[in-house]
């Protein structure tokens, strides 16, 4: 059972969260370079600003120590959560180059570290990156086995800012993608601390984690401009209300659930290019076929959750039977 949690980076989420682990009385070592930021923790003020948290700092004092040494910190704690920026790149995927050398440091703590140890990414990634460069880095600089001698998962948060610590404590679902069944129990176990609520927890394997994610956000994207479409129409149609229109919309059972499937008029015209923002070139084959997307069930990725990515980002993708 874990009881004393590294958190890597003390920004808008992971100073939060850093406190939430606190308050729900873990021991947490908070991890930052910026001494600015470290000092604050340590004189219990707010290095960011988010509802709430200045209550939840004091709350958590005497559980709560911030340094600028990652390694230290690794070493005195059982699980390390890494939330760091993962900022966008030109091409649309995200940048680990904040990722990376945190996983690096982590790693060379590890190599003199006999228990086993739990290590959390939180930050979206493009898929592929948590079972490639950052199990890589994480190996390399251990020189040790991911799922043998230490942990790794991929936990991305689904929380806004100015609600983070509601969300973090009253979550709808979360999302485990693990590297062994011993990473998924014991972060399990964290989450089942932490919530103050009993959400359903899914658990699975890293690239499907990875998609999920960027699925979920995408769709409620998605779902936003859909709405935005119907009140644009609704403006230019005498006695059109989309506050009616919307509120009927919802009754419908069918409108709530992930996998839409919508026909599509024109499947000559679908845009690639809008998958592959999601599904990097080399993850997995993925062909744009009339009809649909033809995605084969091969390697690790699981066909069914792609294609609910696909639909996700082009409503107009139907998934694949």
């Amino acid at each position: 059972m874990v009881s004393t949690i590294s958190v890597i980076g003390l920004g808008k989420l992971g100073t939060p969260i850093a406190a939430c682990f606190a308050a729900r009385d873990f021991q947490i070592i908070a991890v930052d370079i910026d001494a600015q930021k470290v000092d604050a923790i340590g004189r219990g003020v707010p290095p960011v600003r988010e509802p709430g948290l200045a209550e939840l700092l004091q709350e958590s004092r005497g559980r709560l120590i911030a340094t600028q040494d990652t390694e230290a910190a690794v070493r005195d704690s059982e699980a390390t959560f890494i939330v760091v920026g993962t900022p966008s790149e030109a091409d649309g995927g995200f940048s680990l180059r904040y990722a990376v050398p945190t996983c690096e440091a982590i790693g060379r703590a590890l190599r003199n570290k006999d228990s086993y140890h739990l290590v959390v990414l939180t930050s979206t990634v493009m898929p592929g990156s948590t079972g490639g460069a950052i199990k890589l880095a994480l190996e390399r600089a251990s020189g040790k086995r991911c799922g043998q001698d230490f942990g790794l998962c991929y936990s991305p948060e689904f929380i806004a800012l100015g609600t983070v610590i509601r969300d973090f404590y009253y979550p709808d679902f979360l999302l485990i993608g693990e590297s062994d069944l011993r990473a998924g129990d014991l972060l399990s176990d964290v989450y089942a601390r932490t919530c103050k609520n009993s959400p359903t927890i899914a658990r699975m394997n890293f690239i499907n984690a990875e998609i999920t994610k960027l699925a979920v956000n995408t769709y409620i994207t998605t779902k936003i401009s859909y709405a935005n479409m119907l009140a644009r129409l609704c403006e230019k149609l005498p006695e059109a209300d989309v506050s009616v229109v919307t509120y009927a919309l919802g009754l419908d059972s069918r409108t709530m659930q992930v996998e839409v499937t919508i026909g599509v008029q024109q499947p000559d015209k679908v845009d690639a290019g809008a998958v592959k923002a999601v599904l990097p070139h080399g993850q997995v084959a993925v062909t744009v076929v009339k009809g649909g997307l033809d995605v084969p069930d091969e390697g690790s990725a699981d066909a069914a959750v792609i294609a609910s990515a696909a639909v996700a980002v082009r409503m107009n993708l139907p998934q694949p039977q």
